[in-house]
Parts: structure tokens; C-alpha cells; sequence
């Protein structure tokens, strides 16, 4: 019976985990590099951002952004209605129904939330380090329907870094 109850338990917990998510490197000809999230348990932030050697520049890191994003997908509601709430309303309203050019007019603003997340905050913070800072946030190949009266955002995500600029 014991062990009915620790396998039972096993397989219950395969389902009851959390999002997992890990970082990957990549290092193109020794001059840059680009950091992916993945959604697979692998390396945190910072350790990715470590294994980048100082004299290689860390260009971007790309995120697939889906539902499971919890966190980054309320972030995203909250700065909407804060600040684009009449855009936000049409789209939860038409949901994939909304025209092209309205959904496209979501881009920037979209763009704007994400630079404003906890994750851009984290990914400033790795970075600081290496005297590197974002410059942008790209979104691409994005769509976005209604669930639970939020809005769910999919899409690659690619945010740019540049270097600091020192002060003498």
C-alpha cells in the first residue's frame, strides 16, 4: 500500500510542478554571445551571464514567451491597464478577432511592458556586472488571446544589450 501511495505521489507531482526554466549560452566566434531561455531546467540567470567571458560582448537574450509565464503574463496585464487600457480593453474584447493593424499597434506598447518587467529587472541587475545595460525589447511572431479576463501574450521575445557608457 505504501508504496500504491509514494507512486501515486510521484506521479501527481509531475504534473503539480511549477514552470521550470533555465538559461543557455551560446558563443558566436568568440565576439558575442546570446542567452536563451528555455523551458527546461538548466542554468539561473546569473550563472549564464557568468559563463560569458568578459572580453566576449552578450548581445541578447531571447525568450519564448507562453501562459506558463505566470508572473511576466501579469506584469504584462498590469502595465497594459495602467497605461494603454483602451487598447488592452479592444483586444480583450476581439481577443484573435482584433484587425491586424490594431493587434500590430499592440507591439510597442507590449514592447514598453516588457522592458518595465520584473524580468528586464533581473536581466539590468546580471548585467551590471559587465558594465553592459538592455537597449531594447523586440517582440515578434507574437499573438494574444483571453483567459481568465487577462491577456495571455505569446511570442519571441529578444531583448538587446549594448555596453555602458563609462564616465571619467
Amino acid at each position: 500500500m505504501r508504496s500504491i501511495i509514494v507512486l501515486l505521489l510521484l506521479f501527481i507531482s509531475c504534473f503539480a510542478r511549477t514552470f521550470a526554466s533555465g538559461w543557455e549560452v551560446s558563443i558566436h566566434n568568440h565576439e558575442h554571445a546570446f542567452l536563451a531561455r528555455t523551458h527546461q531546467d538548466g542554468l539561473s540567470l546569473n550563472q549564464a551571464v557568468e559563463t560569458v567571458p568578459r572580453n566576449v560582448r552578450l548581445a541578447s537574450f531571447r525568450i519564448t514567451l507562453n501562459e506558463d509565464d505566470f508572473d511576466l503574463q501579469r506584469e504584462l496585464h498590469e502595465f497594459l491597464s495602467l497605461n494603454y487600457s483602451d487598447q488592452l480593453a479592444e483586444a480583450l474584447r476581439l481577443g484573435s478577432s482584433l484587425p491586424y493593424a490594431n493587434a500590430v499597434a499592440l507591439r510597442v506598447p507590449l514592447q514598453e511592458a516588457i522592458l518595465a518587467s520584473s524580468l528586464a529587472g533581473d536581466i539590468s541587475g546580471a548585467l551590471a556586472s559587465r558594465c553592459e545595460c538592455i537597449a531594447s525589447a523586440g517582440l515578434e511572431k507574437f499573438g494574444f488571446w483571453q483567459k481568465n479576463g487577462q491577456l495571455v501574450v505569446t511570442g519571441m521575445v529578444t531583448i538587446s544589450t549594448a555596453e555602458c557608457v563609462e564616465v571619467r
